[in-house]
């Protein structure tokens, strides 16, 4: 018997039993006592976590406002810039228009002044060929005062541009063909 495992347990389970009836309220109360500190410990811990949630989920929330906030600032900022892009495009295509209007104009008063010139000087080219070509037959012919008149009216329209009439015409070819 002294070997039987059983024997053994059953002795174990006698002292235990006799152990809590004689002396075993206190450590009953003592156990109960330590138990109870482990669950207002856990209590407490539990406590704080929910505090600490329940700040994480405050802070959650603000966080998410202030980030829907600043979303739609930058909305804003973008939508602002796009509207200066487009209104600052919209005045620079005006002042390129305007600065080719007034380049075209300066280049066709350029143009124009160069055509003037040009045909001035061909006009005193040619009004000096035909007085010198006058000039030279003047000398062999003997109407010399009509003539002269004649040259001086063909000198002054060469000089203004103006075109002689029919008639005009007719009497100029009339004195100036040779015979």
């Amino acid at each position: 018997m002294l070997h039987d495992p059983t024997f053994w347990t059953l002795i174990a389970m006698l002292v235990l039993v006799g152990f809590f009836t004689t002396k075993g309220k206190p450590a009953l109360k003592m156990m109960g006592a330590a138990i109870d500190q482990q669950i207002e410990a856990i209590r407490a811990r539990l406590k704080h976590a929910q505090q600490g949630l329940t700040a994480a989920k405050s802070q959650l929330h603000k966080t998410k406002e202030a980030f829907a906030k600043a979303m739609h600032a930058a909305d804003d900022i973008r939508l602002r810039a796009e509207s200066e892009a487009r209104a600052l495009l919209e005045d620079s295509r005006r002042g390129i228009d305007r600065l080719i209007r007034v380049r075209q104009s300066s280049a066709q008063e350029r143009i124009r002044s160069e055509e003037e010139k040009a045909l001035h000087e061909i006009r005193s080219d040619v009004a000096r060929q035909v007085v010198a070509k006058l000039r030279s037959r003047l000398q062999n012919d003997q109407d010399q005062d009509v003539k002269l008149a004649d040259l001086a009216s063909v000198m002054a329209r060469l000089h203004t541009g103006t075109h002689p009439s029919a008639d005009q015409q007719m009497t100029l070819d009339q004195h100036w063909r040779k015979p």
